[in-house]
């Protein structure tokens, strides 16, 4: 029997599938919380607390699974919208709608090309034959197709990650400049990280963090402001203001200052970088569409040809 009969008698056993799942979820008690500002944000974050989506979620909120999870969707900028309990839901909606997605369209590839093949005339009903090569590459192609929205979750949020880096740069020299201008001004340590966590910058959620443990352990609030700073000018700055009651206040005021042109640079320069990695993103990403359409035209026409060739040599 033909392979896509068999997607056929698939076709019911995913509507059972679904009718189950979705008594199954009728039969609970759905939460109402609003954790987030959006509707559709609201009913992913309820919806983790139901069976099925619950079996696949880390209860502990300190489960290194969570942690990072949450860490990415803040980094990202995305924590408005998302958290590691609506992820997961996220991903389970968009892998069984790529398990639909997959049987339709094995159901519609082949009557699609033989259609295209009697408008041109050309030959693809060895391209279906059981075994061929032809064959496993379309499964691969739509598996690859179907697959990708649910796996790509995390490198996305990667890629918001970078593309949010030109924000977090141009707020460098705006936070030295704030932190100068609190010192002049007699503020203590702990009154200019207080500002620097309610101030709206970039950054506004790394000294939010820091300031709860600095209140905690003034060691380990810097120890977390050094390490979230890392591999900037900015470092120094920090370096500055966990000695600062130990030197002299001008003279530690006159080393920020002059540690102000030092991250005016580095800004500048890092942010070429970034908008320059951008620039080549974008064009590749432009010319991914426009290859896969010339594959799709031009397919079809290397496959006849190379069997052409192939009878031509037998005969």
């Amino acid at each position: 029997m033909n392979n896509e009969l068999g997607y056929y008698y698939l076709i019911p056993l995913i509507i059972g599938v679904l009718w189950v799942l979705l008594q199954l979820m009728l039969n609970q008690t759905m939460r109402h919380d609003r954790p987030f500002d959006n509707d559709y944000s609201n009913a992913l974050y309820n919806m983790s607390f139901l069976i099925p989506f619950r079996w696949f979620i880390e209860e502990d909120r300190r489960a290194k699974k969570a942690v990072e999870m949450n860490d990415l969707i803040v980094d990202a900028r995305m924590d408005s919208k998302l958290d590691y309990r609506s992820s997961v839901v996220l991903q389970f909606i968009l892998m069984f709608l790529g398990v639909v997605l997959f049987l339709m369209l094995s159901i519609i590839v082949k009557p699609a090309m033989l259609f295209f093949g009697m408008l041109t005339n050309l030959d693809f009903t060895k391209m279906f034959e059981e075994g061929s090569s032809a064959a496993l590459m379309i499964r691969l192609v739509l598996v690859a197709i179907c697959t990708i929205p649910s796996i790509l979750m995390k490198p996305m949020l990667k890629k918001r990650t970078k593309g949010s880096e030109i924000d977090f740069l141009k707020d460098l020299p705006l936070l030295q400049l704030f932190i100068i201008l609190m010192l002049r001004s007699n503020k203590t340590i702990n009154q200019v990280l207080y500002v620097l966590s309610s101030t709206n910058t970039a950054y506004r959620r790394t000294f939010e963090h820091a300031y709860r443990i600095y209140l905690r352990e003034p060691n380990e609030g810097f120890d977390y402001l050094e390490d979230a700073f890392d591999g900037t000018k900015m470092l120094d700055t920090i370096y500055t203001l966990r000695d600062f009651a130990e030197y002299d206040k001008k003279e530690s005021i006159r080393s920020l200052e002059n540690n102000q042109e030092s991250i005016l640079d580095f800004s500048r320069n890092a942010r070429k970088k970034v908008e320059a990695n951008r620039n080549l993103m974008a064009t590749v990403s432009q010319a991914f569409p426009m290859l896969a359409v010339m594959a799709l035209a031009v397919g079809p026409v290397a496959y006849w040809a190379i069997g052409l060739m192939q009878t031509s040599g037998l005969n």
